[in-house]
């Protein structure tokens, strides 16, 4: 199911305005809230925040003052297929 999910991701997500879009929609589904709703911000919250529609950001709020940040890159989402070219060696 990954797969089919992560084709259907493709199939909608062709630029970063799309991405970001899909991604607030995703996280409002599991609790998120828009920063700028937020008037304080205590242990367990789950927030988000976009920027120019182009930067998402999720974030759940910890008890300790650190942070560990998980990014992507999705301006231009696709399946980026390596081929490995044939060496074919003669012999001398």
């Amino acid at each position: 199911t990954f797969f089919k999910d992560y084709i259907n991701f493709l199939d909608k997500c062709k630029t970063e305005w799309e991405v970001v879009d899909y991604f607030e929609k995703e996280v409002k589904k599991i609790g998120f809230k828009s920063l700028k709703e937020a008037k304080s911000l205590k242990p367990g919250d789950k927030v988000y925040f976009t920027f120019k529609d182009k930067f998402f950001c999720a974030a759940i709020i910890g008890k300790n003052p650190e942070f560990r940040i998980i990014a992507a890159h999705g301006d231009s989402p696709r399946i980026e297929l390596k081929i490995n070219p044939i060496e074919i060696k003669k012999e001398l």
